[in-house]
């Protein structure tokens, strides 16, 4: 189903009536739908780029899609002028389709023009890879969908001139002849039926139809066999009753008619010339053969003593004789004044002119109505007060009549022309559009006027309540509108749900300020945004000058073109915060589709997101920077990065720094200083193992953002903390490979530098201490690995002199040896060589892993241990409390002894209990002492122990053993010593013990 606000909705009927997929895309309402014939999504070769989006990377691995095959896609015709191709088992668009601007023969199509579209689409049968549509003028498209990047058609009837519709078309349908020829027929708004072959795409027939009936008929005297008929339908049609080719070769004439056509007559001797009269009154003139209307608004000068010559437009003297270079207005109404020296015209726009024969000198323009002049009369000259035959009577569309007196302004000859905006005279009473004014002749001063009003007035009212019985709401309200009761009929319509209908006659009858037409639009904007029509409600919220509203509905539709127009609306309004906020989630959009330079351009729209852009601008670079270290067959190809993103010269670091300084002119220590303290003021949570991995890098290059500029504006003391939260991140959600990246980019040396930077009195030692230590952390691990690998590594073994001539021992274990109960602790073991020994960069490293074994952050994080395993036993005792409840209330419920019960509560039933469980349980108050005594012990450490997070120190302390285990000689004596104490004394917790007890068994 397609809705007018452009959203389209897959229903599953055989689900009573459940939504399956809300298909968002469209900018206007849904003209056309057409199902592929072909079931499946495999019969398009779309391409990667715009079928699928961008899998997540976990830890740097790349898992590949599999094709789908199942589904069906689905094409939808709009007003926007696309046509957007969706696969409904991914529930998204996968191609976009833009009507092309045809030239036409004779003429163009200007693109700045808003023409009237309908959209209609047929895919064929068999042919799931071409598509039909229709176009702006009526012409037919054939779309090849298999180079949808080339966005490929071909236009029918290409060979032969006028076989096109003349205007829109509103249906295709299919045919299959007997022998197998497949036909293609359409209907237009030009009210011809057409038949096309498409094998050739080429018109086989057209039937001409008319709409209305043939009111006058009318063959031309100078093309023998042109026959012109005037019809109903406000249309003319001209058939060329000669052809030879087509028995029905028509031409349809229909622009500047706007009613039905009762009366024609060609010109005795100018070819194509046709003049028209129409059953509102209007007579106007056609040339057939440029399409070229003209008579619509034009007053025409006649000379009486020679009316067999041209007629005069009286516009041309008007512009000459006043030097205007605008265009005029429609003229609608004429009169003269009595002594035949001036003229009033009114126009269209509910002005009226007022010029001094025979120049047509512009002396006034009166500014009173506000709809087309239907009446305009002078006082007569032969009255008892000569003064009144200065006042003219005016009436028009909206039912007021104004009198003004024009003496001052006949008498004063003024050089140029002056504008009148009060009346003399304000005649109210009617409650219709006024058609004729008439001065009494037998007495000064007295009008009468005629109206569509009248005595029919309360039988109009009865009829419309008659009518809302009846359901007819909208008929109803037009009936008090012909009474003038507009208020009554809008809120009417406003009850009954008919808000467009509404806002339609509150914007043509009451003033632009009136509050009933703001709260149409809001009442309506708040129905649209609760059915989830947010574009609709929007454009309401903004018809009642509401921006802010406007861009908080907007931005709920989370795609990245809502989110950037409400920013921008948000901006509008004054509401910097929100344009800022909804800019920010408009970028992280843009990069789910690794769209860099779209995020940019979308921080770009505000001054306040300067430190955000160079926040987006190291994540660019990081990201790039990571990608360039995958194998090129699971790299991303449809990332859109910036030119200056694609250099590989430098450092991370410097790369960072360059591009600030160039693309973002960030390069001065106050310019750094005034980005860290708006970047400083953004807070993102702590991360877990569940944080996408996307936005942890979002929030590590946040971190290392505010480091660098730390750095810069030479404040170290800000820089350590921040640095280390970035390493905290990646940690605590358990990507020890961004860990790693993060030490590798920004301290390649280590963190000796930054000891010296800051002292040993600075604020930020106790941070430093454990950046420092996640450093050795990382660094010891890399050992580890890299010893327990199949292969030696050269950073880790290097040849001994001393025992290159001794001979290789023979290996007395091997892995059929080793016990199935055996830790799952990397295997492998002694120097694959006797001739290798450890390098001297990796004994300093397994030295420096002394400062891993504080004493007083494995104390804290034993008690921390402690106080999480208590919490987690009082959880578990709550919940088989609840279930030892739950299960006594079904024993005691009516159906005692129904065996389902007992069927549901055996997978309830507790397993075999390990060892450690058998024991006997701790009660409440023994664990509330041990957890009250564990936090009091907590709290007694120093805050700058408890501020900044510390490797597991038992955790380091295994790793070491187990290197030294090995690896004999690898580790101090000293060393191991240690951490075996350290083990004895605080691995007594459950995540410890059973390591600990592999280790030493």
């Amino acid at each position: 189903m397609g809705y007018k606000d452009g959203i389209v909705v897959i229903i599953d009927i055989s689900k009573k009536g459940e939504v399956i997929h809300r298909l968002r895309g469209h900018d206007d309402e849904i003209h056309s739908i057409a199902w592929c014939p072909l079931f499946g999504e495999d019969c398009l070769s779309i391409n990667q780029e715009e079928n699928s989006e961008e899998p997540d990377i976990p830890n740097g691995k790349l898992i590949a899609e599999t094709p789908i095959t199942k589904g069906c896609y689905l094409a939808t015709g709009s007003k926007d002028q696309t046509i957007r191709i969706w696969s409904c088992s991914r529930g998204r668009g996968i191609m976009v389709l833009k009507l092309p601007f045809l030239k036409r023969r004779g003429g163009g199509v200007d693109p700045t023009v808003k023409e009237r579209l309908w959209l209609t689409l047929h895919w064929p049968k068999n042919q799931p890879t071409q598509l039909v549509s229709s176009c702006f003028g009526g012409e037919l498209l054939l779309w090849d969908l298999t180079q949808s990047w080339r966005r490929k058609y071909t236009l029918f009837s290409t060979s032969a001139e006028g076989q096109n519709h003349s205007r829109i078309v509103f249906n295709l349908c299919p045919l299959k002849t007997e022998d197998g020829k497949q036909l293609l027929l359409s209907t237009s708004m030009d009210r011809d039926v057409k038949c096309w072959d498409m094998a050739t795409l080429e018109c086989c027939w057209t039937l001409p139809s008319l709409g209305g009936f043939a009111y006058s008929l009318a063959f031309s005297p100078v093309d023998v066999g042109c026959l012109a008929i005037g019809v109903g339908d406000g249309m003319i049609r001209v058939w060329n009753t000669l052809s030879i080719k087509n028995n029905y070769d028509v031409k349809n004439f229909w622009q500047g008619v706007k009613s039905k056509v009762t009366a024609l007559c060609w010109h005795p001797n100018k070819e194509g010339c046709l003049a028209f009269g129409t059953d509102d009154g209007k007579v106007g003139l056609y040339d057939t053969c440029s399409n070229n209307c003209g008579g619509e608004g034009i007053v025409l000068q006649h000379n009486p003593w020679k009316l067999s010559g041209e007629a005069f437009d009286i516009n041309k003297l008007v512009r000459d004789t006043n030097s205007i270079r605008y265009k005029l207005p429609v003229h609608t109404e004429i009169s003269w004044k009595g002594d035949g020296k001036v003229m009033a015209l009114g126009n269209e726009d509910g002005s009226i002119e007022i010029f001094q024969v025979p120049n047509l000198k512009l002396l006034c323009t009166i500014q009173q109505h506000h709809k087309l002049v239907n009446a305009i009369v002078w006082h007569h000259e032969h009255g008892s007060r000569p003064e009144l035959s200065c006042l003219i009577a005016s009436g028009s569309n909206n039912a007021v009549i104004y009198v003004h007196n024009l003496r001052t302004v006949l008498e004063s000859n003024s050089e140029s022309p002056v504008t009148i905006t009060e009346p003399f005279r304000t005649l109210s009473g009617h409650t219709a559009k006024v058609t004729s004014l008439a001065w009494s002749p037998h007495h000064d001063g007295r009008l009468v006027s005629a109206c569509y009003d009248g005595t029919a007035q309360w039988a109009v009212e009865a009829t419309g309540k008659q009518l809302c019985f009846q359901d007819q709401y909208v008929k109803a309200a037009s009936y008090l509108l012909s009474i003038h009761k507009v208020y009554e009929a809008v809120e009417l319509l406003k009850s009954n749900h008919f808000y467009r209908e509404a806002i339609a006659v509150a914007k043509a009858r009451l003033r632009p300020g009136d509050p009933v037409l703001k709260d149409l639009y809001l009442s309506w904007g708040s129905i649209l945004e609760r059915d989830g029509h947010y574009a609709i409600a929007a454009k309401c919220y903004l018809g009642a000058t509401s921006a802010y509203d406007a861009a908080k509905v907007l931005a709920r539709k989370g795609d990245a073109a809502s989110l950037r127009t409400a920013a921008e609306l948000a901006s509008i309004a004054g509401e910097s915060e929100l344009a800022a906020s909804l800019a920010l989630r408009c970028a992280q959009e843009l990069l789910l589709v690794k769209n860099w330079v779209g995020a940019q351009e979308a921080l770009g729209l505000l001054e306040s997101l300067q430190g955000q852009r160079l926040v987006f601008c190291l994540l660019e670079l990081l990201c790039r920077h990571l990608e360039e270290k995958q194998p090129p067959e699971v790299r991303s190809p449809s990332s859109v990065y910036h030119q200056w993103a694609t250099g590989s010269e430098g450092t991370l670091v410097q790369r960072v720094t360059d591009v600030w300084r160039s693309t973002l002119s960030v390069d001065t220590p106050e310019q750094c200083r005034a980005a860290l303290q708006k970047l400083q003021d953004v807070k993102y949570p702590s991360a877990t193992s569940n944080t996408p991995f996307r936005q942890l890098l979002l929030h590590v290059c946040h971190d290392l953002t505010l480091a660098m500029l730390s750095q810069q504006a030479a404040s170290w003391e800000e820089a350590v903390p921040a640095l280390l939260q970035a390493v905290l991140r990646s940690y605590t959600s358990g990507n020890f490979t961004l860990m790693q990246e993060i030490y590798s980019a920004f301290l390649p040396d280590g963190c000796d530098h930054l000891r010296d930077k800051l002292g040993d009195l600075s604020l930020a030692t106790a941070a430093f201490k454990s950046l420092e230590a996640f450093f050795i952390y990382g660094q010891l691990y890399e050992v580890w690995w890299a010893l327990c690998g199949p292969v030696p590594e050269s950073s880790i073994w290097v040849k001994s002199t001393a025992s290159e001539e001794q001979g290789e021992p023979e290996d007395s274990t091997s892995a059929k040896d080793t016990e199935p109960g055996a830790t799952a602790l990397p295997q492998s073991s002694q120097p694959p060589d006797p001739g290798l020994k450890l390098s001297a960069e990796t004994e300093h490293l397994l030295s420096a892993c002394r400062e891993l074994f504080s004493e007083r952050h494995a104390s804290l994080q034993t008690f921390q241990r402690t106080v999480a395993e208590i919490q987690e036993t009082l959880a578990e005792m709550i919940r088989q409390h609840q279930k030892s409840q739950l299960c006594k209330a079904m024993a005691d419920g009516p159906n005692r002894d129904d065996p389902s019960q007992e069927t549901e509560q055996l997978p309830s039933q507790p397993q075999s209990p390990s060892r450690e469980e058998r024991k006997t349980p701790v009660s409440l108050p023994e664990l509330t002492r041990r957890l009250t005594e564990a936090n009091e012990r907590i709290a007694e450490f120093p805050e700058s122990i408890k501020a900044w997070p510390f490797p597991d120190v038992l955790e380091c302390c295994l790793v070491l053993l187990h290197i030294g285990s090995q690896c004999p000689g690898a580790v101090n004596p000293e060393m191991q010593q240690q951490a075996q104490e350290l083990l004895q004394k605080y691995g007594h917790t459950r995540a410890y013990r059973r390591h600990c007890q592999t280790l030493h068994t």
